[in-house]
């Protein structure tokens, strides 16, 4: 009888600067890429994706991102035109979800488009 048993991939990856640099070859699972070479075309492939957008940040890192773009003054204004509830999430929000209606009809009334609003959620994640 075959038994399927898991095995956990010890691989490490190293970063320089946030980007990936090179992999450590240190399980079975990719023993197929256990020279440099073939770890050299993973990583361009790994490289060559899309960013993954983060689906929230916190007040903190988006109006810093927001105020970095010119855009906190403007945002700012438009919220304070809102109705309660969209005041009350801006001040109130321990957190700002990327699928928010909010934040999503905020950005929209502002033209801000979808590609911008993931880089300005790809980016404010990297604040602390």
């Amino acid at each position: 009888m075959n038994t399927w048993s898991p095995t956990v991939c010890l691989c490490k990856f190293e970063t320089v600067n946030g980007s990936l640099s090179r992999a450590i070859h240190k399980c079975d699972i990719h023993a197929g890429l256990s020279d440099q070479g073939a770890w050299d075309a993973v990583l361009a492939l790994i490289a060559a994706l899309p960013p993954l957008v983060p689906q929230s940040l916190t007040p903190y890192q988006l109006k810093k991102e927001l105020h970095l773009r010119g855009l906190l003054t403007t945002v700012e204004e438009a919220v304070a035109g809102a109705d309660f509830i969209t005041q009350l999430a801006w001040k109130e929000a321990v957190s700002f979800q990327r699928t928010d209606t909010l934040l999503l009809g905020m950005a929209q009334d502002l033209s801000i488009s979808s590609a911008t609003l993931d880089s300005i959620f790809i980016e404010g994640a990297k604040h602390d």
